[in-house]
């Protein structure tokens, strides 16, 4: 194995590696004749606007500024072709929002139909997801559940103000802090809220 050959595999397997953790986006990156094509995929039930940066360049021809692309549900696409002549060098980062369209909407509600909690009093029975279908780390929450088949229910709080002041009302009795960064989540009776690396909380409940 040639020493450029290493360092493009070890490149290639960093890449692969980091993004892979994340659900709903992944890059892969194909590095072939002295080219790398980045590709994204949408692997979520909605359209994602992604906004690629490639940082620390070295030895690569072809990028000059972030690149903001949409992706449909589900999805895959060519963001860039970069070219090399022999070792090179990157790191790739980017971020991601939702752009949700009404008949997207109504799709989600639809397939989360079954998962609302129709008796409140079980509030404090199993995993409780107070969701807000315009929040995207509400959207992740309850997808990484459906994604994995854990058990849980939904509290709709973006159509109903009745369920929204039961979210409130439940911190409250609680005694958690009032600053809160959605998704809301109660797992047998214990209410957290505002986590910092949400895909590890969500981990922790299969």
């Amino acid at each position: 194995m040639t020493m450029r050959t290493f360092i493009s595999a070890l490149i290639f397997f960093v890449s692969i590696t980091t993004f892979s953790q994340q659900k709903d986006i992944e890059f892969k990156v194909e590095d072939k004749d002295n080219a790398l094509s980045v590709i994204c995929f949408n692997n979520s039930d909605v359209t994602q606007e992604v906004v690629l940066s490639i940082k620390e360049i070295k030895g690569l021809k072809g990028y000059s500024k972030p690149i903001k692309k949409v992706l449909p549900p589900n999805s895959k696409l060519l963001f860039i072709d970069l070219t090399y002549e022999y070792v090179y060098s990157y790191k790739l980062a980017y971020s991601k929002k939702q752009v949700v369209s009404q008949e997207e909407k109504a799709l989600i509600l639809a397939k989360k139909e079954s998962f609302q909690l129709e008796d409140v009093s079980k509030i404090n029975e199993g995993i409780v997801i107070f969701d807000d279908i315009e929040c995207s780390r509400c959207s992740y929450a309850t997808n990484y559940m459906l994604e994995h088949n854990i058990t849980f229910k939904i509290v709709d709080i973006s159509k109903s103000k009745e369920n929204l002041n039961l979210m409130w009302k439940t911190i409250k009795e609680k005694g958690q802090s009032l600053k809160v960064k959605t998704p809301v989540i109660m797992v047998d009776g214990e209410l957290s809220h505002s986590h910092v690396d949400l895909q590890q909380f969500l981990e922790g409940l299969k």
